[in-house]
């Protein structure tokens, strides 16, 4: 059976200390790409562990240092819940990601969390998009987050998914082995690569992800747009959607960025009285422009 969201809300480890250390170990390792792993992890103690799509961990190597890292599976999948598992995909690009890199299955590390509102966030607008149709926008490793967005719709079949996937090369793509299942799942995918080799068998689009929007169906005031991937990117989408008339408010951005603490404590991912860590990571581009003052 699928839980509500109020059901998972309240398993999410509610009154542990938040600055507690929790060792997990690696029950499951896969390369995704070149630089791409999906660790598949059970908390080391046994006890289960309950997420929102969305939310992140802070993933600590000790004696490197910790770094946000989002859930990229799917909350409801049973068997996972049954074993207590959940998975990081993890791009290496700093100190901790790239000593995550050199552990084994059955290695262990830490975390703390979840942490943070997912997607849809944790403000008045906390179930928007839940049974209106929804477009994911996605470049790169920023799919990561989303996965367990479009997990979930499939799974509860309410309203129509469409998924703009952009990546440097076909080969830098994460969850290749899915796409057929989420388009047979009822998706409409629509990919995109910056780059192609040459003689490369590649039937989709070359460019950027906004080349995708001519594609899309879901019309503004139908359903809401979910968008994650670097800033430039980000950038790019909320400008060419604007523009084609979506509001502000039924674009949601996640911006996880400068999250050191996870607590509203160290400060850095503060702006003006926002903390993205608690307050975000996901915000409508309403709050990201009104309230952080930020015109991404």
């Amino acid at each position: 059976m699928v839980k509500t969201d109020e059901e998972i809300e309240g398993a999410v480890n509610p009154t542990l200390n938040p600055f507690r250390l929790q060792p997990v170990e690696i029950v499951g390792l896969k390369q995704v790409t070149s630089d791409v792993k999906t660790y598949t992890l059970r908390l080391a103690d046994g006890s289960h562990f309950r997420f929102l799509p969305g939310q992140f961990n802070m993933v600590s190597v000790i004696g490197i240092g910790e770094a946000a890292i989002s859930m990229s599976s799917d909350p409801d999948e049973l068997e996972a819940i049954e074993r207590g598992t959940w998975q990081h995909t993890v791009r290496q690009v700093g100190n901790v990601t790239k000593a995550l890199d050199r552990l084994q299955v059955g290695d262990r590390f830490f975390i703390r969390g979840p942490y943070g509102n997912g997607w849809p966030p944790g403000y008045p607008l906390q179930r928007v998009g839940a049974s209106r149709d929804l477009a994911v926008i996605a470049g790169g490793v920023g799919l990561a987050p989303l996965r367990p967005v479009v997990c979930r719709r499939l799974a509860r079949k309410t309203g129509r998914l469409e998924i703009l996937y952009g990546a440097r090369t076909p080969e830098d793509m994460l969850f290749r082995d899915e796409f057929r299942t989420w388009a047979q799942g009822g998706a409409r995918l629509m990919l995109t690569a910056d780059k192609i080799a040459d003689g490369a068998d590649w039937p989709y689009r070359v460019g950027l992800v906004t080349a995708l929007l001519d594609e899309m169906e879901i019309l503004p005031g139908q359903g809401h747009i979910f968008v994650c991937g670097p800033e430039v990117m980000m950038k790019s989408v909320v400008r060419e959607l604007t523009e084609r008339g979506w509001p502000p408010e039924e674009v949601f951005l996640s911006l996880e960025r400068r999250m050191e603490c996870g607590q509203k404590t160290c400060g850095r991912c503060q702006v003006d009285a926002v903390y993205v860590c608690q307050d975000g990571p996901v915000f409508s581009y309403a709050v990201v422009k009104e309230l952080l003052g930020v015109d991404i």
